[in-house]
């Protein structure tokens, strides 16, 4: 499903014009993640756009020296494109590439929202609540972004693992599991009110947002509306 998430973004990329005149290197971490970076590949060069690179990052070694020289042509490969897609799950922590490169990435991943949506969605209000009720001595700081968000994705995961398990009833063995999720369909989670899993669909984000490097800000930031892929 998460193949499929990548695929279906840069569909919308390519068809809303995100890549129009632009010459894009497409990026990926491991080989399980080659296959989704190979049809994006075709997808971007079906639509006429040209595709200066499709390079697989990988994991540094232990020789710094082959590291570097590693980095230096993958650098200067990427350097050849105006736009980056990063297919691959690490992207973003992984790759020291400087701001010169990462500032033209374009990453995307589930839509992940910001800190007054999260503030505000009922199911997080709910996920604080039950927190408080165990700990009313130790407050999580709701202020930050980062806090909150790992909060909500603990909460998210609880709630989905316990909704599936209960629809798994008395015998729980892996065929059940997934013979239970997959006849869920649509639901909502703390901070991702449009889930759904099914048959075709193992990840119950439906949501992706593309997140652009801010070199002032040091970081991904999302960018634009988010990508609905149902």
């Amino acid at each position: 499903a998460t193949y499929d998430q990548r695929v279906e973004a840069a569909k919308v990329m390519i068809e809303d014009g995100s890549f129009d005149g632009k010459k894009v290197g497409v990026i990926w971490n491991n080989p399980p993640e080659k296959p989704a970076a190979d049809e994006v590949v075709g997808l971007l060069e079906a639509g006429g756009i040209e595709v200066t690179s499709a390079i697989e990052v990988g994991t540094m070694g232990a020789d710094a020296i082959a590291n570097d020289a590693a980095w230096a042509a993958t650098i200067e490969r990427l350097a050849l494109a105006d736009s980056l897609v990063s297919e691959g799950t690490r992207y973003m922590s992984q790759v020291a590439a400087g701001d010169d490169v990462r500032q033209n990435t374009i990453a995307v991943a589930v839509y992940r929202p910001p800190l007054d949506e999260l503030l505000a969605d009922p199911e997080v209000q709910r996920c604080f609540a039950d927190y408080d009720s165990m700990f009313p001595d130790a407050p999580l700081d709701t202020t930050s972004a980062d806090i909150v968000n790992a909060f909500a994705g603990q909460c998210r995961a609880f709630r989905m693992t316990t909704m599936i398990l209960e629809r798994a009833g008395g015998v729980i063995n892996p065929d059940t599991f997934v013979a239970a999720a997959e006849g869920i369909g649509e639901f909502s989670l703390p901070g991702m009110p449009a889930a759904f899993l099914g048959p075709e669909e193992h990840s119950a984000g439906t949501d992706l947002w593309r997140y652009t490097y801010d070199v002032a800000g040091q970081q991904f930031v999302g960018s634009g509306e988010p990508i609905s892929i149902r």
